[in-house]
């Protein structure tokens, strides 16, 4: 069976590199000259089944609604009448049972991703992958309190937790020189390199004879009946058996020429890189109170935040990464944060109840959607491999991925 596969971020090419292992003929159609070049670079880097939940809870419903007039803040919507209906879908999905269904759902399935990132490693797959835990750190009591209040969810779901208080923070990670309230350490999580992970499984997937097609732009579906025959791209006709959509953001454009229509927002989040300086943390951190995260790469230090919603828009907002760079100092000193080297910001693809698409579109019998990973696409990218290759492989569907239906409302 050929597999055309559209997209070749972390997704994609996580999906192409596990249906080539599983003999089919895969060709990934990359807009981008490189693969990797959108927005899957330029994450925390973080492999987090501690993070795993839906972007649409309660709790973030009261959190959006005070950040949304608070200057600074992670949260930013750029105002436009068309991120109203998915405000409005948001706004819907925020109860507690929702919630509730989602997180058990992307746990267990990141919880199962963390173990493929592990075997990629183990494979000489060089994502550089390091599992040295996440820390989480609160610097207010009331943060702490709320961090507090996942650890037993967490355990039940067999994570390994641990508490610290502000002695124990600063034993962990002497770089922190902020006033902490204490810590919430999940030791066996992990972090890779973004920039290196889409590159790498290309790499894979090539050896065992994936075709990658980069600068091909897909412009079209075109079909017989309920079957897609062909996807138009700017480089011509490309035909397969079946059909991959998995380019982020684009994907819906893309998903339109089968009748899907899927609510997509972008979800803009901004990076900065310094040079490596001897007061860095070796930990991943993550400062919750700021929702910024800090990550030690063997060649730079990287500080991540802000959601912003704004379609599409590629502009940098300068006020954002000062209050990046201005949380990461406050943690880590001056000499951490110093000799800037590279900003970066990338659209996460966002769906209102913020739970991925992951499923067979309706109206065609050939076209699978693998996209809207909002902040866990790297997470989660090779365990949507493995859903994607077990739909292809007509296995029986997983039941508990009736709730990520492409179709859904």
């Amino acid at each position: 069976m050929r597999v055309a596969v559209v997209g070749g971020g972390v997704v994609g090419t996580s999906i192409a590199l596990e249906l080539v292992q599983r003999d089919f003929e895969v060709v990934v159609l990359e807009r981008d000259e490189v693969v990797g070049g959108g927005s899957s670079p330029g994450s925390a880097g973080y492999i987090c089944p501690s993070h795993a939940a839906p972007l649409a809870s309660p709790l973030a419903l009261r959190d959006g609604m005070k950040w949304l007039f608070k200057n600074g803040s992670p949260l930013r919507i750029k105002p436009r009448w068309a991120v109203v209906p998915w405000l409005a879908g948001f706004v819907a999905s925020c109860t507690s049972g929702q919630a509730h269904r989602g997180t058990e759902l992307l746990r267990s399935l990141a919880v199962e991703s963390l173990a493929l990132h592990a075997e990629l490693a183990r494979a000489d797959v060089d994502i550089r992958f390091e599992r040295r835990g996440i820390l989480n750190v609160y610097e207010t009591s009331a943060g702490l309190e709320r961090g507090l209040a996942e650890v037993d969810v967490a355990r039940e779901a067999g994570l390994l937790v641990e508490v610290l208080d502000a002695d124990a923070v600063r034993r962990l990670e002497p770089a922190i020189c902020a006033e902490v309230a204490g810590a919430v350490f999940y030791a066996d999580e992990a972090h890779c390199d973004p920039a290196r992970y889409s590159q790498a499984l290309a790499d894979a997937a090539r050896m065992h004879g994936a075709e990658f097609k980069t600068g091909t732009e897909v412009v079209g579906l075109r079909s017989s009946g309920s079957t897609v025959t062909h996807a138009e791209t700017t480089r011509g006709a490309v035909e397969a058996d079946e059909f991959v959509l998995a380019a982020g953001v684009w994907t819906s454009d893309v998903a339109r020429a089968v009748g899907l229509r899927l609510r997509m927002e972008g979800g803009k989040g901004y990076h900065v890189d310094f040079a490596r300086t001897s007061g860095q943390p070796t930990t991943p951190v993550f400062l919750q109170e700021a929702r910024v995260t800090a990550t030690p790469f063997a060649d730079r230090f990287r500080l991540t935040g802000t959601v912003e919603l704004c379609g599409r828009d590629m502009t940098i907002d300068n006020g954002a990464v000062e209050t990046i760079e201005m949380a990461g100092r406050r943690a880590f000193g001056d000499e951490a944060v110093c000799e800037r080297v590279a900003i970066g910001r990338g659209l996460r693809p966002c769906l209102p109840d913020g739970l991925p698409a992951i499923g067979r579109a309706p109206a065609v019998a050939n076209v699978v959607v693998a996209t809207g990973h909002s902040m866990l696409g790297l997470t989660l990218a090779p365990v949507t491999g493995v859903l994607v290759a077990e739909i292809l492989s007509g296995a029986s569907p997983r039941r508990e991925l009736e709730l990520l239906r492409p179709d859904r409302r």
